[in-house]
């Protein structure tokens, strides 16, 4: 049982940043669809919760996890980005 629940205190930090890293994708495509101060604010606010989360899961994750992570955080990035071009081009 004590295996069990060291691997569970293991998995949650990886699975609290593979959660957060979704809610970040999430919030990214929501700005880009709705590009106004609201979403781009709160996909910033995930953006900076998905970080977090991964630099607390760093030390349990191996490298491919954090690859395959550390990408999508990426991708999420660049719709942010773009969503923010857009707002911007619309001033």
């Amino acid at each position: 049982m004590a295996d069990d629940r060291n691997t569970l205190q293991i998995q949650s930090p990886l699975k609290d940043a593979q959660q957060s890293v979704a809610k970040a994708e999430h919030a990214a495509v929501q700005a880009q669809s709705h590009p106004n101060q609201t979403t781009l604010m709160q996909a910033e606010n995930s953006l900076d919760h998905a970080t977090q989360a991964i630099s607390q899961a760093d030390h349990v994750m191996n490298q491919q996890a954090f690859t395959s992570i550390s990408k999508q955080l990426d991708d999420a990035q660049d719709k942010l980005a773009q969503a923010q071009d857009t707002q911007q081009s619309n001033y």
